[in-house]
């Protein structure tokens, strides 16, 4: 008897989609967008100069110091701090010093500012290091369109029996972020 060979194969039948009814095709592209983070703090003036005698309280009350934040920071917050860099020295003879005990800074609310927040102080001393004097509320979070302002007046209670001479130390406000 005589075998026939038997061939198996498969047959496949590959279908193409066709153009749809109204000829269009579709691609997907995947889109990212960063947003990129804006954490600022300017203060001016830059230069604050306070002139008196012995006994005298003289403070920078015509032009206080304006803090401008603008921030997207999101929903952690931020809080402004202040202190000094260190005792007010006097130029010509270091060993001539007012304790920051003299120097007091009260701030308040100068734009976009919601309660509740820490702004607004009395007179307080300065410290020598940092201090929140203000903090974020809630809707100031997200400011860059209308950034929150702080005005602060530094007032410096002169020693009676303090010597001539010019005086410096370094204000130091600093926007800190809330995590």
């Amino acid at each position: 008897m005589r075998s026939t060979p038997w061939v198996w194969g498969l047959a496949a039948v590959l279908i193409l989609p066709g153009p749809t009814a109204g000829g269009e095709e579709t691609a997907l592209v995947p889109l990212t967008a960063t947003i990129e983070t804006v954490f600022a703090l300017t203060c001016a003036p830059t230069l604050v100069n306070l002139r008196g005698g012995p006994r005298d309280r003289v403070s920078n009350s015509g032009a206080p110091v304006r803090c401008t934040v603008s921030t997207n920071w999101g929903s952690n917050g931020w809080k402004l701090t202040i202190h000094t860099a260190g005792p007010l020295i006097e130029a010509g003879n270091p060993s001539l010093m007012m304790p920051t005990a003299v120097l007091f800074h009260r701030s308040r609310c100068a734009h976009n500012c919601t309660p509740p927040n820490i702004g607004d102080a009395a007179n307080v001393p300065f410290p020598q290091s940092p201090l929140a004097y203000y903090e974020a509320a809630a809707q100031e979070r997200q400011n860059v369109q209308n950034p929150t302002q702080i005005e602060t007046i530094y007032e410096l209670h002169i020693p009676a029996g303090q010597a001539a001479g010019t005086y410096t130390t370094t204000v130091i406000h600093t926007l800190t972020a809330n995590f």
